[in-house]
């Protein structure tokens, strides 16, 4: 969550990323041609997308909309098969206008955050609780193991934060297993950490989610790759991520979640290939991902003899349900084993 509200015009808004609102007061991300033509041929997933998701991008292209599906649909699919889609420079203006602007009052927000009084920081700590259903049941009927996790930070004017994540597992009578997982705070306090600036770091916020990611280093992948990008799902204690970050793109996994928003690096092992096919399976390379509050991260991630570096920050707004499932994400880390 970010300290400072969207910076928002003519149905145009941007927090973080750029979003245009469809009927329904649905807003929507530009989807990248990739992306469109995943939409389109089916490799993005067997679940199509509402109608106000075609309206908002024929929207963002400049095309223009409908509110009937069909239509919207094959209005879109046909400039995509043409070749010709693209994003009008009175859009990309409008986009780097709002963006300028948000961008300004979330620096001047977390400027004033550091300025105000300190607050002194209960150590958080982890109050894991489970409860496994009945399983008494009938034949297919399932069991859950609830696991709830809790950090609480008391400031010096009495405000109390509490951020809570919890996980279902659920596991039938046949040995079918699935996982639900999603985390929340609440509280008025803001929970501090020392920065290396001296200052203070925002609260760690929710993790679960999708994030936009871009390479800061080596000079010649610095700002390139718009489709960098990070999806992270809770698993227990556990982190799982979908990657793509400049070359790379796999799956990255921490055997230990973060708790609180730290300058501290939590290293991680992951495993992919890079744009010209060849496979990776790294676990002491040096890669690591700092979550520094508010849903901003960086890091590093190795690449034959150097690193690449990262920043960026979660896109997902307030929702606490992952788009990969942890299972997903297991199940394509053991097919990527070497």
């Amino acid at each position: 969550m970010s300290l400072a509200p969207p910076a928002t015009r003519d149905g145009w808004s941007y927090s973080g990323e750029f979003h245009v609102e469809a009927s329904g007061h649905n807003h929507h991300r530009r989807a990248t041609i990739p992306e469109l033509k995943a939409v389109f041929d089916g490799s993005a997933g067997p679940k199509d997308r509402p109608a106000h998701w075609y309206e908002a991008q024929l929207i963002h292209y400049g095309l223009p909309p409908s509110k009937v599906k069909g239509t919207a649909k094959m209005r879109l699919l046909d400039v995509v098969n043409g070749g010709k889609l693209a994003v009008p420079d009175h859009i990309l203006k409008t986009e780097a206008e709002l963006k300028k602007e948000w961008t300004k009052r979330a620096r001047e927000a977390k400027q004033a955050l550091k300025r105000s009084p300190a607050t002194t920081t209960a150590t958080p700590t982890k109050g894991p609780s489970k409860r496994k259903a009945d399983n008494g049941q009938a034949g297919g009927a399932s069991e859950a193991d609830v696991n709830l996790n809790l950090s609480l930070s008391i400031g010096s004017q009495g405000d109390v934060e509490v951020q809570r994540q919890v996980d279902i597992h659920r596991e039938d009578s046949y040995g079918n297993r699935s996982e639900e997982g999603y985390d929340s705070y609440s509280g008025g306090g803001y929970h501090t950490e020392d920065d290396h600036d001296g200052g203070v770091l925002p609260p760690l916020g929710l993790l679960n989610g999708r994030y936009r990611l871009r390479c800061t280093a080596p000079p010649n992948l610095a700002d390139c790759g718009e489709d960098s990008g990070l999806i992270l799902t809770l698993d227990g204690d556990a982190l799982w991520g979908s990657f793509e970050i400049g070359p790379l793109s796999g799956i990255l996994r921490l055997d230990e979640r973060p708790w609180a928003s730290s300058d501290q690096p939590l290293y991680f092992e992951w495993r992919g290939n890079d744009d010209q096919g060849n496979n990776h399976e790294e676990s002491n390379d040096g890669s690591y991902i700092k979550f520094m509050g508010d849903g901003d991260v960086v890091g590093e991630i190795g690449f034959y003899n150097s690193m690449l570096e990262f920043e960026g920050c979660r896109v997902s707004g307030p929702e606490t349900r992952s788009e990969i499932s942890a299972v997903s994400m297991r199940r394509e880390w053991d097919e990527r084993r070497l």
